[in-house]
C-alpha cells in the first residue's frame, strides 16, 4: 500500500466522487474502528477527489482518498492523519495509492452524497458491523444499542421551504440540510416517523450518527435526537427496526424482535 498525507490549496475547486476500488470489509471495519477510538475524528470516507488548483485550467486526475472529518477544525491535521493512517495501514489494499486528508465543510458535504461516513455512529456502528460477523456480538450490541443517542427523519416542514426555498430545485439544499441541527424530541410531542417497506416488511429507520441520517437523505424536513430506550419504549406493533440504511453494516431488527426491544426498555 502507498498512502501519503494530502493537502489541498486554498481555493482550489474540489470534486468529490466514489473511489476506485471497492472497499473490503477488513479494511472498512479498520478504518470504522480507528474513527470510533479516535477522539478527535467524527467521520471518515472513502471517496475519489480531483482538485482544480487556483489558476488551473483543468481539473486534476482523480486520487483516491481516506477524507477525515475532524470534531475540532481547529485541531492541527498531522498527527490525527498518522494515527488513522498507522490504524488501517495492515488492511489497506496494496495497489491501490491512497491518500489521507482532512476535508473542509463543503467536501464534507459533497462526500456525504457520494459514500456513507465511517465510524461516525462510534461503538454502536462497530457493534453493529460486528453482528453480521458473529451473531454471539448480538447482546453487546442491544446493550449499547439501549444507551444510544439515534437520529431519525420524522415528517414535517420540509427544510429549505422553512427557508423560503425550495429543496428539490436549490443546489445549496444539501448545504441547508446539513446546516440543520437535529432537534430533541420534546416531552408528550406527537412524531409521525415515515414508514419504509422493506423486503415486504414496514420499516422504521434509525441512524447510528446525524451524518449517516444526512447520507441517507431522507425526503423529509424535520431531523430528530431521541434516546434509543424512549424511542423503543413506544415502538408500534407490527414494525421493524432498521439502523444506518445505506452504510455497510446496515442492520434490521425484525418486528418481533423489536417488540421484544421494547419490553426490555419497558422492564416486562
Amino acid at each position: 500500500m502507498m498512502m501519503s498525507s494530502q493537502s489541498v490549496p486554498a481555493g482550489s475547486s474540489v470534486q468529490v466522487g466514489v473511489p476506485s476500488f471497492a472497499p473490503v470489509p477488513a479494511f472498512v471495519d479498520a478504518l470504522r474502528r480507528a474513527v470510533a477510538d479516535d477522539p478527535a475524528v467524527a467521520a471518515a470516507y472513502v471517496v475519489s477527489i480531483a482538485v482544480q488548483e487556483p489558476e488551473a485550467d483543468v481539473v486534476g486526475p482523480p486520487k483516491d482518498l481516506i477524507g477525515l472529518d475532524l470534531i475540532d477544525s481547529s485541531a492541527e491535521p498531522e498527527p490525527v492523519i498518522q494515527r488513522i493512517g498507522e490504524a488501517i495501514a495492515a488492511v489497506a489494499p496494496d495497489d491501490v495509492e491512497l491518500s489521507i486528508a482532512v476535508l473542509s465543510p463543503t467536501a464534507r458535504t459533497t462526500a456525504l452524497g457520494a459514500v456513507a461516513p465511517i465510524g461516525a455512529g462510534g461503538g454502536l456502528e462497530v457493534l453493529a458491523a460486528a453482528c453480521a460477523a458473529d451473531p454471539a456480538n448480538i447482546p453487546d450490541f442491544v446493550e449499547a444499542l439501549l444507551g444510544a443517542t439515534l437520529f431519525l427523519p420524522a415528517v414535517g416542514e420540509d427544510v429549505a421551504d422553512a427557508q423560503g426555498g425550495n429543496e428539490r430545485n436549490d443546489p445549496d439544499a444539501g448545504t441547508a440540510r446539513e446546516a440543520q441541527v437535529p432537534r430533541e424530541v420534546r416531552d408528550g410531542e406527537q412524531v409521525e416517523y415515515p414508514v419504509l417497506t422493506i423486503d415486504g416488511q414496514e420499516t422504521i429507520a434509525a441512524f447510528s450518527s446525524r451524518w449517516a441520517l444526512l447520507h441517507a437523505d431522507p425526503p423529509f424536513g424535520d431531523q430528530l435526537e431521541v434516546s434509543a430506550s424512549r424511542l423503543l419504549a413506544n415502538w408500534p406493533d407490527g414494525v421493524a427496526f432498521a439502523l444506518d440504511l445505506g452504510s455497510q453494516h446496515a442492520m434490521q431488527v425484525p418486528a418481533d424482535d423489536a417488540a421484544r426491544l421494547r419490553q426490555a426498555v419497558l422492564g416486562g
